[in-house]
Parts: C-alpha cells; sequence; structure tokens
C-alpha cells in the first residue's frame, strides 16, 4: 500500500477508533489509490456493508462473493492476514462517538479510503449487520470544500421536490478534529444497480432537474460559460503546456457562438451507473454522491453517463466516445425530451459537449495539481477529453 494510503488510514485511526476498540482492519486487495477496509470482529455484521457495493465487472463481482464468504465463516483474517492493517491503540477522539450519538445505536464503519483526495467514504451498520447510513469524510481543504458542496446541494435539490428520483436526507453535518463529515441516509431496500445505458427512467430525471432549474439566456451569461472561461485565465499557467494550447483554442472557438440562446440549469456533476440505484417498490431513482454538483448546461449529465461508462468500463477511445454522444438515437431518446431546443440545433450541442470536456478536463487537472500524481483510470480519461478538444481545435 502506498504512503499516501497509509497516511490517510493514519488519520482515520486516529480520529475515528474508539479507546480500546481494538478491532484490526482488512484492506481488501486492489491496484487502484482506492481501496477497501474492513473491521474484523463480528462476521456476520461486516458483512452487510457490501450491500452498498455493487460491482459491474465479473471479477470484482466474484471477489465480493469470496470475501463475503470468508467473513461470515471467519476466514478473513487468516486467510487475508498480509492485508490486516492496524489495531487501534490511542485514545478515542470522538469521531465515532460523534456518529454513534447522532445515530442512536452502536455502529460499525466500512471504509473507502481514496489517498488522491484525502477522503473516506464510510458504510455505516448496526450490530445487526443492516445498512443504516452512508458517510464521508474529508481530511483536506479540497476534500471538505467537496463535501460541503455536498451537503449544500443535497438541502437545494431536496427543496426542489423531485418525484422522478430520491435523494438522500442528511442526517448530519459536522466538523471534528480537522475531518470534515456529512452523514446520509442509505437507500430504500429492495434495490438493483442502474444499466449501463441511459433508460427512460435516467431520462425522466433529466428532464425534471433541467426544467426546475433552469435559467433561460446566452451562452455567455451561462453561470458554466463564466466559471470555466475565468478558471482558464486565473490558472493558465499552472496547467501543462499542452493543456494551455487546447484551452486557448477551444475558447477563442467558442467565443464564436457564446451569444447563441443556451439555458443555465443544474448538474449532478458525476451522474455515472455507480452513483444510481434502482431502490424501493417502485423502483425510483436513488442518486447519490452530489460532491460536485454545479451550474452546468443541457445534457452535462447525460455526456457524464456515455463517456465515463464507455471510457471506464468499455475502454472506448475518442473517436467512438464522440459518435455515441452524438448517435442519433440518443439525441431522439434522450437531449430532445430534456432540452428539445437545444438538442435540434447541431451547433448548441457540438457547444455544450465541448464545454462539458473543458469542465471535466479542468476538474482532473485540479486532481493532478492538488495529488501531484493520477490513478490510471482519471489518466484515461483525461487523455480521452484531451483529444476531444484536440479534434475540436482542428
Amino acid at each position: 500500500m502506498s504512503a499516501d494510503a497509509m497516511s490517510i488510514i493514519g488519520k482515520i485511526n486516529g480520529r475515528l477508533m474508539d479507546a480500546g476498540d481494538g478491532d484490526p482492519y482488512l484492506a481488501l486487495p486492489s491496484k487502484e489509490e482506492i481501496r477497501w477496509l474492513l473491521p474484523l470482529g463480528a462476521p456476520y455484521s461486516r458483512a452487510g456493508v457490501f450491500d452498498f457495493y455493487h460491482p459491474y465487472s465479473l471479477k470484482n463481482k466474484f471477489l465480493k462473493f469470496a470475501v463475503m464468504a470468508l467473513i461470515r465463516m471467519r476466514l478473513a483474517g487468516t486467510v487475508l492476514a498480509g492485508n490486516i492493517l492496524f489495531k487501534d491503540d490511542s485514545e478515542g477522539t470522538g469521531l465515532k462517538k460523534t456518529l454513534e450519538r447522532s445515530l442512536g445505536v452502536k455502529i460499525d464503519i466500512s471504509l473507502s479510503v481514496n489517498p488522491l483526495m484525502d477522503k473516506a467514504t464510510g458504510i455505516i451498520v448496526n450490530p445487526d449487520g443492516c445498512v443504516i447510513a452512508y458517510s464521508k469524510m474529508g481530511f483536506s481543504d479540497h476534500s471538505a470544500a467537496l463535501i460541503n458542496n455536498e451537503y449544500e446541494s443535497l438541502q437545494k435539490v431536496r427543496a426542489l421536490g423531485l418525484v422522478s428520483c430520491d435523494i438522500p436526507e442528511i442526517t448530519s453535518f459536522f466538523i471534528e478534529n480537522g475531518a470534515t463529515c456529512v452523514v446520509e441516509t442509505p437507500s430504500a431496500k429492495p434495490c438493483s444497480i442502474s444499466r449501463l445505458r441511459l433508460t427512460k427512467k435516467h431520462t425522466v430525471f433529466l428532464s425534471e432537474l433541467f426544467g426546475r432549474t433552469q435559467k433561460k439566456g446566452l451562452l455567455e451569461e451561462s453561470a458554466a460559460y463564466i466559471r470555466l472561461h475565468a478558471k482558464i485565465l486565473t490558472g493558465i499557467r499552472s496547467f501543462p503546456e499542452e493543456w494551455r494550447e487546447r484551452f486557448v483554442k477551444c475558447m477563442e472557438r467558442l467565443s464564436q457562438h457564446r451569444l447563441i440562446q443556451m439555458p443555465g440549469c443544474l448538474s449532478h456533476g458525476d451522474f455515472a451507473p455507480w452513483n444510481i440505484l434502482f431502490a424501493g417498490p417502485r423502483k425510483n431513482i436513488f442518486l447519490t454522491d452530489w460532491e460536485y454538483c454545479q451550474e452546468g448546461l443541457p445534457f452535462w449529465d447525460a455526456f457524464h453517463f456515455i463517456s465515463h461508462t464507455n471510457i471506464l468500463l468499455n475502454r472506448c477511445a475518442q473517436s467512438a466516445l464522440t459518435d455515441m454522444v452524438f448517435e442519433e438515437s440518443v439525441r431522439k431518446e434522450v437531449y430532445s425530451e430534456v432540452c428539445p431546443e437545444a438538442a435540434e440545433d447541431p451547433e448548441k450541442l457540438k457547444a455544450s459537449f465541448i464545454l462539458y470536456s473543458v469542465n471535466m478536463s479542468l476538474r482532473y487537472l485540479e486532481m493532478y495539481s492538488i495529488a501531484g500524481r493520477l490513478d490510471m483510470q482519471t489518466k484515461k480519461i483525461l487523455s480521452v477529453f484531451g483529444k476531444v478538444l484536440d479534434d475540436y481545435n482542428r
């Protein structure tokens, strides 16, 4: 495990555990920077944390099944002994106790650690192994800002009264010992994972979110255009040279379209299958991870779903991605249902996609500037968006 991963684990160990807890934590094997940490102790309750983990690949489905079996048979600590990281010997500093007071029950927490972002996500179970809450903890200014944005965005979106989507409810939000923490309700049961393509239910939600939050006006007046233009101007010297050239050329070309009518709207920011469940008796969409929610442009969430699903799971190249985004069936079945005016105008559709690509590139470059490196998946995404912008600049 990398030094960065051990560093954030140390922060969690010092802030999360109770004095005398004594449970070892098991790090599930992974090639990625992000990995799961499971507390070992009462095997049946620990296995419950996997209720929120819904892998798509056959390999990861098998690993989930195998680890759950090992935990239930009390063999995980033996078979994966080399992955046991630590026992807590320090005095408890309050974070876990604060969560228990908030939830009114004794808890166990499984953690997904992201050392690149200095952040951890927790699945909270009660002694019976039932998932009762979902938490996020940030240990840096950047990760704390993301968690703050999720907290504010969830309040804003819940106030919209959306009927096509269920939104997590915030049960507590606090800052303690330098950790910013938000605790949210989990999805209703039964729940199933999202398909890897946009369906009618996805489209109905996107249409409702657009309809409730759209702000008509010129492209240059939209919050998204203003924000991206300002970010490029203020950060231009900090970008790698190849990206400086891309952004300058791209914004010069886009300035020719700044006077087109283009409504702004709220965007989830990470609308991808792994953040979407179909939950409860009605199988309504349950949408998590609102960290990157912001003012965007029509179709940004649909672009995100298509691009990230196909880049990360199907390993598609830039040319294939562009074809998928502008596929006629997607335009008719998705874009036209969300914003018919922009869907019918190739100029507006293209401008929205290019600005989405700029937005995502800036997000990942910012991640690089903070962490000093990127994981393989993020490098792959950034490479594809770089080629999208190069193609547009030709």
